[in-house]
């Protein structure tokens, strides 16, 4: 029988999870970026370039992977959606005691399983206790009732992890992003924090005899800049202040020196993205010598990805969408596989359930799809398509053509109309702000109610053909796949174009708002942040030499 038709029993498997970044941030895509432990599993197994988000923000796009369901399943039963209007998906994918998960199917079927790191999946499940408000930016973390507070704060998130994903191990839980009013102490990135309890989690894997599954959450390459988190302290910790730094990464010093022998910048925002992927492959690097120690490193399929993008975040734009995928796991996966199917994010919980052997509930909802026979070299991609949410805005992805879909709700038409509003809100994205504000100076149909781009000639969808006639029959198809996907989802979605959205006094109002955004100055003129952060170039002097 062919080595690569038979999956061992009861395979381990690890996730690590990056926050924010894209392909062009990794060896293995062809980025500047060193990113050895990360290439290895790519070689040794395969890389996805067609793999795509739901939905590009932190909430919304790790409810999909932990439930295999996309966010507007959840985001339509949150509080200020009405049946009367479609959905919005914000920070409102919430999981709950009630959510199947991924680690809920697993653990069912015997699997031991663990979750490290960054939460953005529950914050009200915590309640509202004294204990919970921010400590200040002044706080003195060696005071002793600070740290108690902290210890306390700990049991109580994991607790929260526990109960709302089901997970049976969990260790230095990270509560959100590192912004608020935290104690300045902890304004600080930690990766090897989460990677000793990572490690610790292996260990307590092999005393229990069973398979695992372990999903490493990481605050990086997401801001605060991580470079600027390299020399910190890293003894003091949201678990409070420990005895001993954490020891399982080399030397912060050592990033700054593999920044300059690639070429890379050691300031800046792409600097600090670099930075943060160069601790995410130093933590995978970690995890690789003490599964091989243990001899389970082949018996592990090692599952690498972002929760999204970059630029593009917060939009229907792919920027936001895309992101890395390698996987590794010997006698299943040949080694040096690149495949160009689509894969969604939605398509994890069914695949990784169906390799291990672990039925999902006949109850479950569940929009994904499993690619196990992909994996194995048997077929190609069960989707030809995939699908993106975000806001009021809907997409689809096939192949070289993007279509969007942004029809504002008949409440916010109409305060445009009566004059309540006197510029277009951004519902595409998920607030109003940079999200909103970024992409638009980029995007020069951003408000468009139909866009259609093709990716062969127009990757950073740049040029709307969705009026061109030679394109009629793609936009049809098109338009046809995203109903396809929205008739199955929760509340109504009106596919035809409001008619203010066509008239004149709209088309005001985007130019009234595009004028306002021109006037704010992000970036230096002719700077081309779109195009830098998602190609990941190392000079941004050199940007129309290496962007042609």
């Amino acid at each position: 029988m062919n080595q690569f038709m038979q999956s061992p029993p009861s395979p381990n498997i690890v996730m690590v999870m990056a926050d924010d970044v894209t392909p062009a941030y990794h060896g293995c895509y062809g980025g500047p970026t060193p990113t050895p432990h990360i290439d290895r599993l790519s070689r040794e197994g395969i890389r996805f370039n067609c793999a795509h988000a739901v939905a590009p923000l932190c909430n919304p796009s790790r409810y999909s992977v932990f439930t295999g369901c996309y966010p507007g399943r959840a985001a339509a039963a949150s509080e200020g959606c009405t049946p009367e209007e479609p959905y919005s998906i914000t920070q409102n994918a919430d999981l709950f005691p009630e959510t199947p998960t991924l680690a809920k199917h697993l653990r069912a079927a015997g699997y031991f399983t663990g979750h490290v790191g960054k939460w953005h999946s529950n914050f009200s499940a915590a309640g509202d206790q004294e204990w919970s408000r921010d400590l200040g930016r002044d706080a003195d973390l060696d005071d002793p009732e600070v740290d108690a507070l902290l210890r306390k704060r700990q049991e109580i998130h994991q607790d929260v992890v526990r109960r709302c994903a089901g997970f049976e191990w969990v260790g230095a839980v990270n509560w959100g992003n590192l912004m608020g009013d935290r104690p300045r102490r902890l304004r600080h990135h930690n990766p090897a924090w989460m990677t000793d309890a990572a490690l610790g989690f292996l260990d307590a894997a092999r005393e229990s005899e069973r398979p695992f599954y372990l999903h490493l959450a990481n605050t990086v390459p997401h801001g605060p800049d991580p470079d600027r988190s390299l020399g910190a302290d890293h003894r003091y910790t949201f678990s409070g202040r420990q005895e001993n730094a954490p020891a399982s990464h080399p030397h912060d010093s050592t990033v700054f020196e593999r920044l300059r022998a690639a070429g890379l910048q050691n300031s800046g925002p792409i600097a600090g993205i670099n930075a943060g992927m160069i601790q995410i492959d130093d933590q995978i690097g970690a995890l690789i010598s003490a599964l091989e120690a243990r001899g389970e490193l082949d018996n592990t399929l090692f599952l690498y990805t972002a929760d999204h993008g970059i630029h593009g975040k917060g939009t229907c734009y792919l920027g936001g969408y895309h992101m890395p995928l390698v996987m590794r796991l010997p006698g299943v996966i040949k080694p040096g596989r690149v495949s160009d199917e689509p894969v969604s994010h939605v398509d994890l919980m069914p695949t990784l359930c169906e390799l291990a052997g672990a039925p999902v509930p006949q109850d479950a909802l569940c929009d994904g799809l499993s690619y196990l026979s992909l994996l194995r070299g048997q077929a190609g991609s069960p989707r030809s398509f995939t699908y993106q949410e975000m806001g009021v805005g809907r997409a689809v992805t096939q192949g070289a053509w993007r279509y969007i879909d942004f029809h504002y709700p008949r409440s916010v038409i109409a305060r445009m109309e009566f004059g309540e509003l006197d510029i277009p809100p951004s519902l595409q994205a998920y607030t109003e702000g940079p999200f909103c504000d970024y992409n638009f100076i980029n995007k020069p149909h951003y408000f468009d109610p139909c866009q259609l781009y093709c990716l062969d000639d127009d990757p950073f969808e740049r040029h709307n053909r969705a009026h061109d006639p030679a394109c009629a029959e793609i936009l049809g198809q098109m338009r046809e796949l995203l109903r396809s996907v929205t008739r199955t989802l929760p509340g109504p979605y009106a596919h035809d174009v409001p008619a203010f959205m066509r008239s004149l006094k709209y088309r005001r109002m985007v130019e009234k708002r595009r004028l306002q955004v021109s006037r704010k100055s992000f970036y230096p003129s002719g700077f081309d942040q779109e195009k830098i952060f998602n190609l990941n170039l190392p000079d941004p002097l050199q940007m129309d030499a290496a962007i042609g």
